[in-house]
């Protein structure tokens, strides 16, 4: 039931399981230790329901009887726009986990219906292949990967396990309200596509995987230079941007709908108020973003060179690798 890629990746290693006591949780948990995958469990607890306490001290217990840590967070309510907050609060407490304890991987429990609900909420966004297949059994960020082993497999798999093994776990009556963009989706949609075509739904996700991996099989040319990433100009704009893309979310950087479009007319854009994309026929530069007060010489040289007027900054201010950015540059530049 559990993808061999992911559990590849989680063998070995140092992981760390998002928990929260419900199904997907819950049977991931156990299958890891029929996998006999080392890992210690991470747990939020909302105070948004009446069983919140409960799954806390769930979560504590089976950690205990099984010698795991468990790391958990008592989270300040949530006044509004619940599903966003709650997942920057619980990522932002996940990674300062991993930085602490210096796990290599998260594990998730997403599964096979999780990732149609995504596709389907993509798709009303309109978004292209890359991103309809962008949730994966494995993705690299900046300083750990994100796991999902249970993506290839249904709820209704995940239930059977369950019930199979007689594992507790409990159910999140929110998950049934239909105010939530994602509850919605999968009362009126997504869970009747689901039991009557989840094997072809699955054939369908990996032949998007084929496809968008082929799409950006561009042979770009790039290189990452201490916080900024530079890049050659291609002709395959699509490949350039999801390049871009991927690298700001290894780093915990998501663009907007907008952003991404404005890459594809403008040479200065700034993206999410903390990096700025500067592009030239020659060059371009994702850095952080950044003042400085530049000498003529050295603004001259940046012309010369024909690089973007956004990223100057950020490579006046870190001088010391100018040279690795020029060699970057067609050669007659490079040698200016």
């Amino acid at each position: 039931m559990l993808n061999t890629t992911a559990i590849a990746q989680l063998r070995g290693s140092k992981n760390l399981l998002a928990y929260s006591a419900g199904s997907d949780s819950s049977a991931l948990f156990a299958m890891l230790l029929d996998e006999e995958i080392e890992f210690d469990i991470a747990h939020v607890n909302y105070n948004t329901r009446a069983s919140s306490a409960d799954e806390y001290h769930h979560a504590k217990e089976l950690a205990t009887k099984y010698g795991k840590i468990c790391h958990t967070l008592e989270s300040k309510k949530i006044e509004k726009n619940f599903e966003k907050n709650a997942r920057d609060i619980r990522y932002t407490f996940f990674e300062k986990i991993i930085q602490e304890h210096h796990y290599k991987n998260l594990i998730t429990a997403h599964q096979l219906d999780d990732r149609l609900e995504w596709l389907l909420m993509q798709l009303c966004r309109g978004v292209g292949a890359v991103e309809l297949s962008s949730m994966r059994a494995v993705q690299h960020r900046e300083q750990y990967a994100v796991v999902r082993p249970l993506l290839e497999c249904s709820k209704s798999e995940v239930l059977h396990y369950l019930s199979s093994k007689q594992i507790c776990y409990f159910e999140d009556e929110s998950n049934s309200n239909t105010r939530f963009k994602r509850n919605w989706f999968r009362e009126h949609i997504s869970s009747k596509l689901m039991s009557r075509y989840s094997a072809n739904i699955l054939k369908s996700f990996r032949l998007l995987e084929q496809d968008s991996k082929a799409l950006l099989d561009a042979n770009l040319e790039y290189q990452v230079v201490r916080d900024a990433i530079i890049i050659k100009p291609h002709h395959n704009q699509r490949a350039t941007i999801s390049l871009i893309d991927s690298w700001l979310k290894s780093i915990g950087i998501k663009m907007s709908y907008s952003e991404r479009e404005l890459l594809k007319t403008s040479t200065d854009v700034a993206i999410g108020r903390e990096y700025t994309y500067s592009s030239s026929s020659d060059l371009i530069v994702v850095a952080p973003l950044q003042k400085a007060t530049m000498p003529k010489e050295f603004k001259e040289l940046c012309r010369r060179s024909n690089i973007g007027k956004s990223s100057r900054p950020w490579l006046y201010n870190n001088r010391d690798i100018l040279h690795e950015v020029i060699a970057f540059l067609p050669k007659q530049k490079s040698k200016m």
